[in-house]
């Protein structure tokens, strides 16, 4: 067995270079930051003071909605079946055998 020099007992290890990942990092980072400014901004502009309170329920007279519109029947009062229309009625699919 040969015997080691003091202080050589551990070869240098070096620290792992960086690679495409540490890139999107960096973009992400930059990314995220970048999105918290514009929010600051977006937020900025609202006032300080609390807004005013709507008032509930119609005022000033304002008029209800009209009702739905409902479509008449024919006159024999019965509503025409599906594709009795003006689009021609689906063909039958024959059972398998």
């Amino acid at each position: 067995m040969a015997a080691r020099a003091r202080g050589a007992s551990s070869p240098a290890t070096a620290s792992p270079r960086s690679d495409a990942y540490t890139g999107i990092l960096g973009i992400s980072l930059a990314a995220m930051i970048g999105a918290v400014v514009l929010l600051f901004m977006d937020w900025n502009q609202y006032p300080d003071s609390k807004p005013p309170k709507v008032p509930s329920g119609p005022v000033g007279g304002a008029a209800a909605p009209p009702p739905p519109v409902v479509p008449a029947a024919p006159e024999g009062g019965v509503p025409p079946a599906p594709g009795a229309g003006g689009a021609p009625a689906p063909a039958p699919v024959p059972p398998k055998q």
